[in-house]
């Protein structure tokens, strides 16, 4: 990744987080329970709103610049966090290992968003849930960052097969 995406991104999401954002993710994360994976950990936005009862987390990222800008969050939040490092379009864990996956704000920028859903089809429980709020169809980071946020869905596995 270059100089843009490790260092400006990162900081440009923190920094123009959309108005609404912070309602749409304590809403979507509310449901979260069991084991759980967060795909697109980015700088850890999410965690102020998990539910109290959350303390251990399974994340995903691959941007060493996005995993710097969390870290302070990490330390604040105060629970577990474990890291899965990857380098390719098949995650590092089991299949049907998580009860939920969360990922918000991801698919905007993937840029395999079909390889992305069959990984978690792949590593959710049978009867998981998959929750997600995504922003318009755009695939740039820098399109992500001025689109609008659009509802939050949920979605059980079978839904998610690609």
């Amino acid at each position: 990744m270059g100089f843009y995406a490790e260092r400006i991104f990162p900081w440009i999401l923190d920094a123009t987080e959309p108005p609404g954002l912070a309602d749409i993710r304590r809403e979507v994360l509310s449901g979260v329970r069991g084991r759980i994976l967060e795909v697109g950990f980015g700088t850890g936005g999410n965690l102020p709103y998990y539910p109290s009862e959350v303390r251990k987390l399974t994340v995903i990222e691959p941007s060493g610049g996005m995993k710097r800008r969390a870290a302070k969050r990490i330390a604040n939040w105060g629970g577990e966090i474990e890291s899965v490092p990857f380098d390719g379009p098949i995650w590092p864990l089991p299949d049907a290992s998580f009860d939920t996956v969360v990922m918000t704000l991801v698919l905007c920028s993937a840029s395999d968003p079909a390889g992305v859903l069959s990984e978690i089809a792949r590593v959710l429980k049978p009867g998981g849930h998959y929750i997600s709020s995504n922003m318009s169809p755009p695939r740039t980071p820098q399109s992500c960052a001025t689109s609008s946020v659009s509802t939050a869905s949920t979605k059980s596995s079978p839904a998610v097969a690609a």
